[in-house]
């Protein structure tokens, strides 16, 4: 090779390469670009068309309810508005804290109504951040609705102001005989959180009286609950409420105190529910109760009589007081029959205990 001609090569030679690295260059470019996209045109064949809108919705003015006093029966309204062409049917709505009771739980919305969904919310629960005498509150509403595959869900906000607290925020009392003496007294102790003028309270249940008196050596109160000798029988209803007055002289919601428990008859069965596991149809199951005074009174059985088909009942020969149910899977799916037994006590006079049995017969074959 002449020189010339090699001469002319080598000169020729950086262009050539500096070509190839700019093609290179643009395919390490082009590449990432080009897998990006398709990735994304892969997702979009896997996601499918996006989701559609759901035909309802809350407005937003009624998704908070501000600022609010502590209070366990605080009533509020969501206004849910049905946006499509068609009625819609709510099958069930749910909250996400049992402090929310609602009124309704399906109904159905005619197209381009509202519909107003009242609560009731126990503000006494915390469910958001706490500074004790201020906090805020939030539960999610949630619609199930037909023909949807996935639920409409809401979050309501409010914020709580906390004058002070209460313990026990409920007085529960066990069954009581009706023969017993008074229930015992109950101490509540108010602790203040914030300034108050005053504060009093009243008890709504029949039988009992309430009374409010300050703490020695302390800005905390303490309520005493007591009951009067003659509480009618019967579930036990009412509350103890507190009522008062900030110092600037605003007043303070009503707070509520829930009293519970029943006063029953003397004798009782055990136990007083009988729950028997599914069997097929036409077997039997087997339990024993027996019947106590619970003040340890004399007391004398004078009958016994099954009501609901299947259901026998005899006397156990190891106890004077003890009795065998014996139950017949006489129907199908759950059913329901029950023990009564007459009682005389001591004073001569006819009471009624009762076993209420509960069994699934399941048809085979």
């Amino acid at each position: 090779m002449s020189n010339d001609v090699r001469n002319r090569a080598l000169a020729g030679w950086p262009m050539k390469g500096n070509r190839w690295w700019v093609v290179v260059f643009a395919g390490a470019i082009a590449v990432p670009f080009a897998f990006q996209r398709w990735r994304a045109a892969q997702q979009d064949v896997v996601a499918g068309p996006p989701e559609k809108a759901l035909p309802i919705e809350v407005l937003r003015e009624t998704l908070d309810f501000g600022t609010v006093g502590v209070q366990s029966r605080f009533p509020w309204c969501i206004r849910v508005r049905n946006r499509s062409a068609m009625d819609v049917v709510v099958e069930d709505v749910y909250t996400s804290c049992r402090c929310t009771i609602v009124d309704k739980r399906s109904f159905t919305i005619p197209a381009g109504q509202i519909y107003d969904l009242n609560l009731i919310i126990d503000l006494r629960v915390r469910t958001g951040k706490d500074d004790s005498a201020a906090r805020d509150f939030a539960t999610d509403a949630s619609f199930r609705i037909k023909d949807e595959s996935r639920p409409a869900r809401w979050e309501l906000r409010g914020r709580v102001i906390v004058p002070f607290v209460v313990q026990p925020s409920q007085v529960r009392y066990d069954d009581r005989s009706e023969l017993a003496p008074a229930f015992p007294s109950q101490i509540l102790r108010v602790s203040l959180l914030r300034p108050i003028e005053s504060l009093s309270v009243e008890c709504t249940a029949e039988g009992f009286r309430a009374a409010l008196r300050p703490v020695p050596d302390s800005r905390d109160y303490q309520i005493e609950l007591r009951s009067n000798d003659a509480v009618p029988p019967g579930d036990l209803s009412g509350d103890i409420i507190i009522r008062g007055r900030y110092k600037d002289g605003r007043s303070i919601e009503p707070y509520h105190v829930p009293i519970s428990g029943r006063i029953v008859c003397d004798v009782q069965t055990n136990p007083s529910h009988i729950v028997l596991p599914a069997a097929a149809l036409g077997t039997f199951a087997e339990e024993t109760i027996s019947l106590r005074s619970l003040t340890g009174r004399r007391f004398a059985i004078v009958r016994w009589e099954a009501a609901g088909a299947g259901l026998t009942i005899q006397k156990d020969a190891n106890g004077s007081n003890a009795f065998v149910l014996r139950q017949e899977y006489h129907a199908e799916r759950e059913q329901q029959t029950k023990a009564v037994f007459i009682v005389r006590d001591d004073a001569g006079k006819e009471k009624t205990a009762t076993v209420r049995i509960q069994y699934f017969g399941i048809k085979t074959n």
